[in-house]
């Protein structure tokens, strides 16, 4: 009997945002597993003829939702520190990525985590109207919703909110079939500038562990990598 190979991983915190927000979930991976490769980690991979890294991916969000924190579990055939990680990765990535947190195991999000999304629309009437018509069941959907805030009004005309969605236990609520849902609420059909997931990940308080509150997303990351501090998960 062939002895088991060795597992290491580690949870990459991974924020998407600019224009990657329209990369879609494989591709979004793929670019990942391309920065892993070039930093020449220590990786496991699948058997096979087309063999990939073993890589654990998050719930697959629709094309144009960008994500404050994304989890990605890698796994290694040998030890490797968390910080080095991040470290290694910097410059690695396209811009739009970002790895904002590493830790040591895997731990991949709760599959029934509530979700917030923050709603950037063209217009704040529009987007209240549609607010206003959303039934709190929406056929077809599996989930409740409701908004945090009334709508903020922007200068420009436009409007945001952000939105809590909750799923039964143990399911994962249709981001996709919300939005959908929330687009056809108003007669006109809502247009949405952007749609950007909020996520609490920050370990450090214990009362952030998946499902948690929530934190506004994190100012001026729209860069490349990170040289973070690595942190200790939840």
């Amino acid at each position: 009997m062939t002895a088991a190979r060795p597992d290491h991983p580690v949870t990459l915190i991974v924020r998407k945002g600019g224009e990657l927000a329209w990369l879609g979930h494989l591709d979004l991976a793929r670019a990942i597993e391309r920065a892993l490769r070039r930093a020449e980690f220590p990786l496991r991979f699948t058997e096979g003829f087309h063999r990939r890294i073993r890589m654990r991916l998050p719930e697959p969000l629709p094309l144009g939702v960008g994500s404050d924190a994304e989890r990605y579990v890698v796994r290694f055939g040998s030890p490797v520190a968390p910080a080095a990680v991040i470290a290694r990765l910097e410059g690695r990535l396209p811009v739009g990525l970002q790895v904002l947190a590493a830790w040591a195991g895997e731990h991949p999000e709760a599959l029934d985590a509530a979700l917030r999304l923050a709603c950037d629309a063209e217009s704040a009437e529009a987007l209240a109207a549609a607010l206003a018509a959303l039934p709190p069941a929406i056929p077809g959907w599996s989930g409740s919703w409701r908004a945090l805030d009334p709508v903020v009004p922007a200068a420009d005309g436009g409007g945001q909110v952000v939105l809590e969605l909750t799923a039964p236990a143990g399911t994962r609520v249709s981001v996709g079939r919300f939005l959908e849902a929330l687009r056809q609420a108003h007669p006109a059909g809502l247009a949405l500038r952007s749609v950007t997931r909020r996520v609490a990940w920050q370990s450090q308080d214990p009362s952030l562990a998946s499902p948690a509150p929530f934190l506004p997303a994190p100012p001026g990351n729209e860069g490349a990598g990170s040289t973070g501090p690595a942190s200790t998960p939840p």
